[in-house]
């Protein structure tokens, strides 16, 4: 999986192409928006979509501090963006609430997939699990063209 590092922006990432997956739960009805399209088992999330990593308190502390060396998205960049989609489709009335339990279960997965440990990826869920909010967001969706 391809991902640019956008600098100077709210956003940290930009997908520069087409990025599909399979998710195992299906849905009723397919859904297609400006920068996803999921249908029964395959979700599509489409070029130029945005997002800016894992939400870790401290994260821009931790790189500054590290002068630049420390990436704390290192191993979960692509759990960070199916996470944020599957947010995204639940803040927008997309997606049942209900699918909250088993994003986040994804995004431990594909954190130890990535390399993390398991330990450091069971305290994420475990953050996710506690304060992991899917109520709309101020930051809005965007989609910029590369």
């Amino acid at each position: 999986m391809k991902i640019e590092i956008i600098t100077g922006r709210k956003w940290k990432y930009r997908l520069p192409e087409e990025e599909s997956f399979s998710f195992r739960h299906s849905v009723d009805d397919s859904i297609d928006t400006p920068f996803i399209k999921m249908e029964k088992h395959k979700t599509t999330i489409k070029k130029g979509y945005c997002w800016d990593g894992s939400s870790i308190p401290l994260k821009r502390i931790v790189k500054f501090i590290s002068f630049g060396f420390c990436d704390l998205d290192k191993y979960c960049k692509k759990a960070s963006l199916t996470h944020d989609v599957f947010y995204q489709l639940m803040q927008l009335n997309h997606l049942a609430k209900i699918h909250k339990d088993r994003a986040d279960e994804r995004y431990r997965l594909e954190c130890i997939a990535g390399g993390m440990s398991k330990w450091e990826a069971d305290i994420r869920f475990w953050v996710l699990q506690k304060r992991g909010s899917v109520e709309k967001k101020e930051k809005p969706i965007i989609i910029i063209e590369v």
